[in-house]
């Protein structure tokens, strides 16, 4: 086992650590820090028995940037065309709150079914997906996230335990040590920040001009809300709204929208919102 000042990790899939071992032994002698980062994502799955990995690179006032994953390409378009504004980790750098490593259900709305619709966007070729990874503030106002992603197929042998977090923890510092070079060498290089910035502002427009051609205003603030996981209990402590003033918005909105469900509700907005970047 591995010793820290504060915890213990047990250290029990061995094969994982030594594919870990060997794929970092690998990453230090590649050619680039795009090519590190890579072998380092094919440690990592190793050695949390992990199908998958990505970095993620957040910014204020423009889209996120995808540095890599399977079906790159796919995904990052999609990704980047708006559903970025529904995933827990972009709203945990807007909240500002702090870097480190984090769990997608630590950082979640309480009501993990109002987020099906962006969950079921992002399983489009993988099934659904258990996450967590480090979260870096690699610059004051930008922020890293190197997620490990494993598919949810084997029952309670799927997620990510506490374990795993400290874990990670302590082999952050090497993640730390290059993401900030990746940023610096790879993430800008053939942006269009001009055009990035232009994009984001239609997308957050977009979000929160969303259903007001059939809501009242305080409806649509309600829906947006709802979009990002808020259950009515959420909603009536953000909005200083009693219980059952939320749960009549709500139904308002079901109502007019001609949705049945906060997770219909999610993926009328995910559906409309890629339309509307064609």
């Amino acid at each position: 086992m591995i010793r820290t000042t504060r915890k213990t990790v047990r250290l029990t899939n061995f094969e994982g650590f030594s594919g870990w071992n060997k794929a970092l032994a690998e990453a230090f002698i590649m050619p680039d820090t795009k090519a590190t980062l890579r072998k380092i994502g094919d440690g990592l799955c190793a050695l949390f028995e992990a199908d998958a990995w990505y970095i993620i690179f957040f910014r204020p006032n423009e889209p996120p940037i995808l540095f890599d994953y399977i079906d790159a390409d796919t995904r990052r378009d999609t990704y980047e065309d708006g559903p970025y504004l529904l995933d827990p980790f972009y709203q945990a750098y807007l909240r500002g709150d702090p870097d480190g490593v984090t769990h997608e259900r630590d950082i979640s709305p309480k009501n993990l079914a109002g987020l099906s619709a962006i969950t079921e966007y992002c399983c489009d070729h993988f099934g659904p997906m258990e996450e967590f990874g480090l979260a870096a503030d690699i610059r004051p106002d930008k922020r890293a996230f190197y997620c490990i992603s494993r598919k949810k197929t084997l029952g309670e042998n799927s997620y990510f335990t506490r374990n795993d977090v400290t874990l990670l923890e302590c082999i952050a510092p090497i993640l730390r040590s290059q993401l900030g070079v990746l940023w610096d060498q790879v993430a800008l290089n053939g942006r269009d920040t001009p055009y990035r910035i232009a994009k984001h502002s239609r997308i957050t427009n977009f979000f929160t001009s969303f259903g007001r051609d059939r809501l009242t205003e305080r409806e649509a603030e309600v829906g947006n809300l709802m979009i990002k996981g808020f259950n009515a209990r959420d909603v009536a402590s953000f909005l200083d709204i009693s219980y059952g003033t939320a749960r009549n918005h709500m139904k308002k909105i079901y109502l007019k929208l001609k949705v049945s469900s906060q997770n219909e509700l999610c993926g009328l907005f995910i559906e409309q919102l890629l339309s509307s970047s064609d």
